[in-house]
């Protein structure tokens, strides 16, 4: 279980699981501008869409936990990112992939994650960055996700890749890469309850580049 930032950042670095195996999986992942370029229509697989973001918050946390030496506000910059793809993932899953998860051979597993999700939100909610040990609730956000990451890849992605067929999987990840990118969106311009925590100390949020990146769902 990976829940200390040593561990993550194993998780963040370690091979993912869609490294190329044979001389066509490069056409999958990862993706760079070079090779989207020359790309042809190919079927996503949702399970290595929903990883990416999992990858991401793992990765973002291990870049948090290095820049104790570095400036204020670059550490600012990488929570508000942290807590940005926590919501908008979670946002993303609830209004996409969990309205199949009772034809899928997982019921139930919808609701036990929103609730896990919940308690995230709940504690990001919590988190200040004007208060000088906001990294302590931050901690516990993060590592209820990675909690949740973990469980949902193990136990949750082989019953949904059983029950999927090529053509289908290929439309729920697409769904699901939609409603990131509107859950996202919302993350940054809108003003939530959750938001208004991102950052109280500046003008406006400052954010990081991730380091794995969705397709464009609507252009293969």
């Amino acid at each position: 279980m990976f829940t200390s930032p040593r561990d993550a950042c194993k998780r963040a670095n370690a091979a993912p699981c869609w490294l190329p195996l044979s001389p066509t999986d490069h056409i999958l992942y990862p993706y760079s501008p070079q090779s989207l370029r020359f790309m042809v229509a190919v079927k996503l697989d949702v399970t290595k869409e929903i990883k990416i973001d999992h990858d991401n918050v793992c990765d973002l946390w291990c870049r948090f936990c290095a820049v104790h030496a570095l400036h204020f506000d670059e550490k600012v910059a990488i929570a508000n990112t942290l807590m940005r793809e926590m919501v908008a993932h979670s946002d993303a899953e609830e209004t996409s992939v969990f309205n199949d998860y009772p034809h899928l051979g997982l019921p139930g597993a919808a609701e036990r994650n929103k609730e896990m999700f919940a308690k995230v939100k709940h504690l990001v909610c919590d988190v200040s960055t004007a208060d000088p040990d906001y990294d302590i609730v931050l901690d516990k956000a993060v590592k209820n996700f990675i909690v949740h990451a973990v469980n949902e890849e193990d136990e949750q992605h082989p019953i949904l890749l059983a029950h999927l067929t090529p053509e289908e999987n290929d439309r729920v990840a697409r769904a699901f890469i939609r409603a990131h990118k509107m859950a996202s969106e919302r993350a940054t311009v809108e003003t939530t309850d959750i938001q208004d925590k991102v950052v109280e100390n500046t003008g406006r949020r400052q954010y990081v580049d991730v380091k794995f990146q969705h397709p464009d769902p609507d252009v293969w």
